[in-house]
């Protein structure tokens, strides 16, 4: 999960990340902070990065009452948002940017509260974005993102296999067709045959991408470098 915090408070701002840490990682919550001072860089890190959660001081000084919210909430509207304050008579004004919770500077247990909400909403979120529901003709094809390492093409057939190594179905389709369709959710065309998911790439070289179960599969010498591409952008997201 990405977060980023802010608070114009540096000594504020530092606590609060350890005490997020602690809340997220009792929950086995695997996390990639970043901390700002201002609303700024906070929007300008949501702008360039996929954001899931930000934890912010509503009334940041210089600016008026929930300005950077507001920018926020028109950059994303599926953000998870608590906003953690020490003006809690803002509790009532800040429902119309639909935060996920507000915690008092005073109440920091409220914490606890807050982050497990966040990874309930996360996790939910994740679930329901697991499965590509493809249609070709009369038939419908679920593709699970989270556990398809690859989709092999053999004859005129698809065959799509997890990572525990099962192919969990074969198909009739080109890959040409589905390429397109998965295309956003980081699946690349290493070769004819090939459509592998960039979450399962462990290293490329000129001939092959080794996959982090160990397998290796062929690389076409003409993608090689648009595949490098796509597997330095895939690593960047999630940084």
């Amino acid at each position: 999960m990405r977060v980023v915090i802010c608070d114009t408070d540096q000594v504020f701002l530092e606590k609060l990340q350890i005490e997020l840490q602690k809340q997220f990682s009792k929950h086995n919550q695997e996390c990639n902070f970043q901390c700002v001072a201002g609303g700024a860089e906070l929007l300008d890190i949501c702008r360039e990065q996929e954001i899931d959660a930000v934890f912010m001081e509503p009334v940041l000084s210089g600016i008026d009452r929930f300005q950077t919210a507001a920018e926020l909430r028109k950059l994303s509207k599926n953000i998870m948002l608590v906003f953690v304050s020490c003006k809690e008579d803002a509790v009532y004004e800040s429902f119309e940017y639909n935060p996920l919770w507000f915690v008092p500077k005073r109440k920091l247990n409220m914490l606890a509260q807050a982050a497990e909400k966040v990874i309930e909403s996360y996790n939910l979120l994740k679930s329901e974005n697991r499965w590509v529901k493809l249609v070709y003709g009369k038939k419908l094809v679920r593709i699970d993102i989270q556990n398809t390492v690859y989709l092999k093409s053999e004859g005129h057939y698809i065959r799509i296999i997890l990572k525990d190594g099962v192919i969990y179905k074969s198909f009739r389709c080109k890959l040409d067709d589905i390429e397109p369709k998965l295309a956003k959710y980081f699946f690349v065309r290493i070769h004819k045959r090939f459509l592998l998911n960039l979450r399962f790439a462990e290293c490329i070289s000129p001939t092959d991408m080794k996959l982090t179960n160990g397998e290796k599969i062929p690389i076409s010498r003409s993608k090689v470098g648009e595949v490098k591409d796509k597997f330095l952008d895939y690593c960047r997201s999630v940084r």
